[in-house]
């Protein structure tokens, strides 16, 4: 019973006043109900886990909100926390009860979903310019082609710190994986913070490639949105305001209601 009583409190502990402080409310929010869950798997020593359907629905809207409002932080956060297993006698990262949880919400609505959903910016950007320079590996040396592209924010889709009018700078590492912009054209474009140390004046933002065959290109012309393979679920070629509706209606999640 004391061994018992001295893990539960031991847990409880690991997230500090100091974590509160530095972390935002949603993020700390997502980190509380991972703890919380993980506290009763590492007890009983039963892994991996199902949850019931409500326990996946409050989830679900708990880790969408800690993305979608510091994504940042959130990476920061799950990189650095580990959980101490009493029972095992091992460290076990946050980021492994994340993967359960991601796991248990794949299993009720879709990988696909998910994926869309892991991401906090989606913005309609127009491309004024773009720079190339050289750009090393930090981790191996070699050296590849940086694309930097100044976009103008026509609509934002999703993004909490954005809005429209404002100009930003995406990096793009020419690795052959992300399809080039052109420029004075728009995009329906992932807008991915970059996690890692940004030197002064670097861009804060790259962009990121989906499992459908489009480098990320996803024009939009004369109205329009060329989505094909369909991998939004929306339409191939779809009107924009629509596509937006539609957008928006499948996968921005509000706080208090559920998704279905």
């Amino acid at each position: 019973m004391t061994r018992t009583i001295y893990f539960i409190l031991f847990l409880s502990t690991l997230i500090t006043s100091q974590d509160k402080q530095n972390y935002p409310e949603a993020v700390m929010d997502f980190m509380k109900k991972v703890e919380r869950y993980s506290k009763a798997k590492l007890q009983n020593g039963k892994l991996p886990v199902s949850f019931k359907e409500e326990d996946t629905e409050t989830l679900l809207r708990s880790y969408y909100h800690a993305i979608a409002t510091d994504y940042v932080k959130y990476m920061q956060f799950t990189k650095n926390k580990n959980i101490l297993s009493k029972k095992n006698k091992e460290d076990v990262k946050f980021g492994y009860f994340i993967k359960l949880i991601k796991e248990q919400i794949t299993a009720k609505y879709s990988e696909r979903f998910l994926k869309i959903i892991s991401y906090p910016n989606y913005i309609k950007g127009k491309i004024i310019s773009k720079n190339e320079g050289p750009w090393i590996d930090p981790s191996n040396g070699a050296q590849y082609t940086e694309i930097i592209y100044s976009v103008l924010i026509e609509e934002v889709i999703k993004g909490r710190n954005l809005k429209e009018g404002d100009r930003v700078e995406i990096s793009v590492i020419n690795l052959g994986g992300i399809a080039e912009f052109g420029i004075e054209k728009s995009y329906f474009i992932n807008l991915l913070p970059i996690t890692d140390t940004i030197k002064k004046g670097a861009p804060k933002y790259t962009t990121t490639i989906f499992d459908d065959g489009n480098k990320g290109n996803y024009p939009i012309i004369d109205g329009k949105v060329y989505t094909p393979n369909n991998f939004f679920g929306i339409g191939e070629l779809t009107d924009w305001k629509s596509f937006k509706q539609k957008f928006e209606e499948s996968y921005i999640i509000s706080s208090e209601s559920s998704h279905e």
